[in-house]
């Protein structure tokens, strides 16, 4: 804080305080973790601090800390809400440089593009970890034929939320002649409703959505059960619903 004071002639007649405009709070400040596979490069997996397989949580790329939350091989998977899917270009020259420009960019030339480079970014609430703070998880390279089953249920699941979903998270290995990796397999599980209401109000902190929409759709269709296929019917009120809140998906 400042002082400021105000003079006649020589005698100070008046002192105020001046509080200094606070500083805006930005993402970067809030620290939002990334969700990992712990792959044999991992630097974490290097470093014995995170099983091979294993999914864990990072603030950094070296976070010699991580938190793990999933080990290849458990009964139990990780559970977890989409909130918002967004994707990318991600990919390295020759000269091993990072470039990562965001899609529809002019700049770029798709056709041109590594086959890895398409990025798929999610960001979801794990309840387990934190019911009040967003996770991201990105998906490229082998692993988006997963993205893409993400995506198809994502959309098969609407005009409901992306939030009141439910999926299943864990790990699978692959391998071939240069060596093993992991990749994350995915399913519908039950929508715990607590889960589902925490997941409400993160995305609406994060501007996804609106809360009357939602209400209405929740209101308007009571849950779907999952058929033999392992995806949720097509909602029976998808045209009524497009037709009443148009074409603002909840999910970009």
């Amino acid at each position: 804080m400042a002082k400021e004071v105000e003079k006649s002639g020589s005698k100070e007649v008046a002192t105020r305080v001046v509080a200094a405009a606070p500083a805006p709070i930005e993402a970067a400040d809030v620290g939002i973790p990334q969700l990992k596979i712990g792959q044999p490069g991992t630097p974490q997996v290097l470093d014995g601090v995170a099983p091979l397989g294993s999914l864990f949580t990072v603030v950094e790329p070296n976070d010699p800390d991580p938190t793990v939350l999933y080990k290849n091989g458990d009964k139990a998977p990780l559970d977890i809400h989409p909130l918002k899917v967004g994707k990318s270009w991600v990919w390295y020259d020759e000269d091993k440089q990072r470039h990562d420009e965001p899609w529809g960019s002019p700049s770029v030339n798709a056709d041109a593009m590594p086959y890895d480079a398409l990025t798929y970014e999610y960001t979801l609430l794990v309840p387990v970890y934190d019911r009040e703070l967003p996770m991201v998880m990105r998906i490229k390279g082998t692993s988006v034929p997963t993205a893409q089953k993400i995506n198809l249920t994502i959309k098969r699941h609407e005009p409901r939320p992306p939030w009141t979903l439910a999926l299943s998270l864990w790990t699978a290995q692959r391998s071939n002649a240069k060596g093993r990796w992991f990749v994350p397999q995915i399913a519908i599980t039950e929508a715990k409703p607590a889960h589902v209401a925490a997941a409400e109000r993160v995305a609406l902190l994060l501007g996804v959505g609106r809360l009357a929409d939602a209400e209405a759709l929740n209101d308007a269709e009571p849950d779907v059960p999952v058929d033999a296929g392992g995806l949720p019917p097509e909602p029976s009120i998808e045209d009524k619903a497009r037709e009443r809140f148009g074409d603002d998906v909840p999910f970009s």
